[in-house]
């Protein structure tokens, strides 16, 4: 299955390999692929990002677990995750990103993006969940805040038609951003 526009590829296949990406979108493409963070896109392109969603259902997993010390680490992240789509929201009402008011924004979102960073990091020693999410955040990282550096990312894979659209009976939504 696939969908092709001027702007978007959707495409869903059995096997993930980069290879099917080579047959989908061409050795050339430069584009941004929005996709888990699955090794092999790796081997692909190094131009990636991954939905934030898929960040905030692991800091969910983590604050509904019955140990305090890993509820308080998943919550902390939720929150700061929270005040960081609220910065986002405000910086993507201002057309014109280059005004004292949106590199005022930008600037908190950058701080909020390592402070994110740090809380991610900061997991509960001897917990199994919060330890992987804190690996894959320093190997892959980076990747959840793309759509800060390009207007064309959106930081979900919500859009019209996006994952959702090709998995319909997947649905993960927590209305809590």
């Amino acid at each position: 299955m696939a969908y092709l526009s001027k702007n978007m590829v959707l495409f869903r296949n059995s096997a993930r390999s980069a290879f099917n990406l080579d047959d989908v979108l061409g050795k050339s493409f430069k584009g941004t692929i929005n996709c888990d963070c699955y090794s092999s896109y790796f081997a692909f392109i190094k131009n990636l990002t991954d939905s934030v969603l898929h960040l905030l259902r692991d800091y969910i997993f983590c604050y509904d677990c019955p140990s305090a010390e890993v509820h308080r680490y998943g919550e902390k992240c939720i929150l700061i995750l929270k005040e960081l789509f609220v910065e986002y929201r405000a910086y993507m009402a201002i057309p014109d990103k280059t005004s004292p008011e949106a590199e005022e924004i930008f600037a908190r979102l950058l701080k909020l993006k390592e402070k994110i960073t740090e809380a991610t990091f900061d997991a509960p020693p001897g917990s199994k969940k919060p330890k992987a999410l804190a690996k894959r955040f320093q190997d892959y990282g980076e990747y959840y805040f793309t759509f800060l550096f390009d207007l064309y990312v959106e930081p979900t894979n919500n859009a019209v038609l996006s994952e959702s659209f090709i998995y319909p009976n997947v649905l993960f939504n927590y209305r809590i951003l």
